[in-house]
């Protein structure tokens, strides 16, 4: 299969147009690009990845410029973190274990599009930020929804993040 055939897939897939518009995958896409192509040093990374829409997403722009760095993913799969005084506005509905996944279930869909799985990291943030980040970051995909988990990647990732780097 294609890389083409690959992204074709995975934008048609039903449950990436519910969770990633065209003008976000663009978005990844130019932004991760950039720093590959202009050689920013540093690894990549996403905290938040859920079932893995971006997941695979990255990885394909990734395969796509023969991008060979290690790959981090940071996700607790147990859905989303108790809402805070930080998160005031977010609806009801929204809560603690909203949008949890499965590990395996991220693994299958990568074996599944014959992608290299990337280097996971199971936690929740505030447990696994910094110690398990890598020394140097060029690019950071921060998808964790509330405000407690945005602002521990936020002071986390900033720091290794390289000149340059997104």
């Amino acid at each position: 299969i294609s890389m083409n055939d690959k992204i074709k897939a995975v934008i048609e897939s039903a449950e990436i147009n519910k969770m990633l518009s065209a003008s976000r995958l663009l978005n990844l896409y130019h932004l991760l690009s950039q720093c590959i192509v202009f050689g920013v040093p540093g690894e990549i990374v996403e905290v938040g990845c859920n079932t893995g829409w971006s997941t695979r997403f990255i990885r394909m722009v990734m395969d796509h410029h023969r991008c060979y760095r290690t790959f981090h993913v940071y996700d607790s799969f147990e859905g989303l973190s108790a809402p805070t005084d930080g998160d005031a506005g977010t609806p009801e509905n929204i809560g603690k274990g909203y949008l949890r996944s499965k590990e395996e279930e991220l693994i299958s869909k990568f074996e599944h599009l014959g992608l290299k799985t990337p280097h996971i990291h199971k936690g929740w943030v505030h447990d696994i930020l910094p110690r398990e980040l890598p020394r140097s970051i060029c690019f950071a995909h921060i998808d964790v929804d509330l405000y407690q988990p945005i602002k521990d990647s936020l002071e986390a990732i900033y720091p290794k993040l390289s000149h340059n780097g997104i």
